[in-house]
């Protein structure tokens, strides 16, 4: 569902947006419903820009872990993706009292912490 940008909710087919939670050794991404790993590494963001470009996402947000999502930030914004890094406890107020669920413009995207 896409939001209208004076609350309603948008008809027809907008383009998706995607969320992507940020670990050491993995990025998992979330675009529609479609959920994807990969390794958070020069490869695993060649893959997801690869992926987000041709899904023609409107925006990605990234959650700010302690510097891990720095060098796919950078991927996406060189190659033109436009890019939103979000504190999960700065965005979502007590977010941190539900570590497990994500809530992202997209949808629902469950994610379990390892």
């Amino acid at each position: 569902m896409n939001m209208h940008q004076q609350g309603g909710v948008a008809s027809g087919s907008g383009r998706l947006n995607a969320g992507i939670d940020v670990s050491k050794p993995h990025l998992d991404v979330c675009l529609g419903t479609t959920q994807k790993r990969v390794p958070n590494d020069a490869d695993g963001w060649t893959e997801l820009t690869a992926m987000l470009q041709s899904a023609q996402v409107d925006l990605v947000v990234v959650e700010a872990t302690g510097g891990y999502e720095q060098g796919l930030v950078c991927a996406l914004q060189g190659a033109g993706v436009c890019v939103a890094r979000v504190n999960p406890r700065q965005a979502i107020p007590r977010f941190h009292t539900f570590p497990s669920v994500f809530i992202l413009h997209s949808g629902w995207a469950t994610h379990e912490h390892l």
